[in-house]
């Protein structure tokens, strides 16, 4: 196995606002299950065709809220190779939609739990690589 099973990424921190942001130290992260949850906080708030090199490895919650959603991200985050399985579960809570995903990758078990505010912002609940 390698050094970096799952390889490096860049940190991601929450603003002020509670907001994912990425770290202005530009530190790297090499922790397996931080490099997978922040992946999956990237996969699910990233539009579709927004990266050239992989135009259909994201999905941003924001952009289609329960029209499919669920099927949609399974399908995208099953592409990745590096998950073995994977669950998700979106559930509309009054105004808000609670997105629920657990991943296995190696031996690592990946949870992960964002809610779409009102106001378009993402609150995560539940991510097991601590954020």
């Amino acid at each position: 196995m390698t050094k970096f099973p799952f390889g490096t990424d860049y940190k991601l921190i929450l603003d002020e606002d509670g907001q994912l942001d990425v770290d202005t130290t530009f530190a790297i992260e090499t922790d397996p299950a931080k490099v997978l949850v922040w992946d999956l906080l990237k996969t699910v708030t990233t539009g579709q065709g927004v990266l050239w090199w992989a135009p259909t490895s994201t999905e941003d919650v924001n952009e289609s809220l329960l029209d499919g959603m669920t099927s949609r991200l399974k399908t995208v985050i099953d592409a990745d190779p590096r998950f073995t399985s994977v669950e998700v579960l979106t559930r509309l809570m009054g105004r808000e939609v609670s997105i629920s995903i657990k991943a296995t990758a190696g031996d690592e078990t990946i949870s992960l739990v964002v809610v779409v505010q009102e106001n378009g912002t993402l609150r995560v609940e539940e991510a097991n690589g601590a954020v």
